[in-house]
């Protein structure tokens, strides 16, 4: 995952580079920023760069003041923000006490309040924040072949000389193709995802044991495809206490 970061650069804001690069970078995600070609006016190289982000962070900080409690902000984050905004990127604004919102930015986003004497709490916050980016954009699509297809690539998927090709998307465009081996999968898959219904799972799939809430907190439920791999899928629904799950002391 990529996150861009817009915001000052100057020394007052220079604990966002020391600080919030390391913690989004802690969490495998990449960083890119817009430092090297700053100005005033957001520059076509930054565009594509936030263009290529899955996520977007502008730390709207304090720059010149208005008068004894209004500062005004950087005018290149706020127009990459809007930037972000129109391009339906994840997005969070994180703004310091007494920024001027100056007409405001059009377009909802959530919000984090900075304050320069409490900076471990927008940390905090920001952290839990990139966690559930991290859970939520981190999905992967699997789905069964179509059942009109099924039959006839049973039919020939062992015989010598079979393969498989695919194409990854990135950002909209099309890789080169590539071909992929073709193994057996023994003992089955487990995945666990962002949201299993709890409706029968299909598209060509028999259950073997159906999706239910269970007594641990996830909802699971296995399913064997057409080609007799056993997948079990789970959801984390609720972190059930510790006497739920017959690890506490029995109540006398």
């Amino acid at each position: 995952m990529r996150v861009f970061v817009g915001f000052g650069f100057n020394p007052r804001d220079r604990w966002i580079r020391e600080l919030v690069f390391p913690v989004i970078s802690a969490f495998g995600m990449e960083v890119l920023d817009g430092m090297e070609v700053e100005g005033e006016v957001i520059t076509d190289a930054v565009r594509q760069r936030i263009r290529a982000a899955d996520a977007f962070i502008g730390f709207t900080t304090r720059r010149d003041a208005i008068d004894a409690r209004r500062w005004t902000t950087h005018r290149w984050v706020t127009d990459e923000l809007s930037h972000a905004l129109a391009l339906g990127k994840l997005l969070v604004e994180i703004r310091e006490t007494g920024v001027d919102d100056q007409g405001g930015i059009a377009g909802d986003r959530q919000r984090i309040a900075y304050d320069e004497t409490r900076r471990c709490e927008s940390l905090v916050q920001l952290a839990g924040l990139l966690g559930r980016w991290q859970r939520t954009r981190d999905r992967v699509l699997l789905q069964l072949l179509p059942a009109e297809f099924i039959d006839d690539i049973i039919s020939i998927y062992r015989k010598p000389g079979f393969a498989c090709r695919y194409r990854v998307m990135v950002n909209g465009e099309e890789g080169p193709p590539a071909v992929a081996q073709i193994r057996p999968i023994k003992g089955g898959i487990f995945l666990e995802i962002a949201d299993v219904p709890l409706a029968d799972l299909k598209a060509g799939a028999k259950a073997q044991r159906p999706v239910a809430n269970q007594f641990y907190g996830d909802r699971t439920g296995t399913l064997e495809d057409p080609f007799g791999h056993v997948w079990t899928v789970a959801t984390h629904v609720e972190d059930a206490p510790p006497r739920k799950c017959g690890a506490g002391p029995k109540p006398p």
